[in-house]
């Protein structure tokens, strides 16, 4: 089997969540772009979860008085984006061990 070595510049933190364009790179550079294309993805999946709470945060400090009893976990929405985030998570945790063995493969 051959072996692609790490760029000179690799840095692992090429796999951090909040970098997913330079994780992309760093995979497209081992020769394993589909991961990295996947990689991509359930980032912007974890990004739009992200600014679904946001939303909801939002929406609750619109609404006058206690309705959501200052809680953002009472917003109608709340558990399915927390259900959706969880897996997106669990996603990204897998990829992120895949890529993780295929750098040091």
């Amino acid at each position: 089997m051959t072996t692609i070595p790490l760029p000179k510049d690799a840095d692992l933190m090429q796999l951090d969540p909040k970098r997913p364009h330079s994780a992309l790179e760093l995979l497209r550079a081992i020769g394993h772009e589909q991961l990295g294309r996947d990689y991509l993805q359930a980032c912007e999946a974890l990004n739009r979860c992200s600014q679904a709470f946001m939303r909801m945060q939002l929406d609750k400090d619109d609404v006058p008085g206690d309705q959501f009893d200052a809680e953002l976990s009472q917003h109608p929405g709340f558990a399915a984006a927390a259900a959706a985030k969880a897996e997106v998570w669990a996603k990204i945790e897998a990829l992120r061990a895949e890529a993780m063995g295929r750098l040091f493969e």
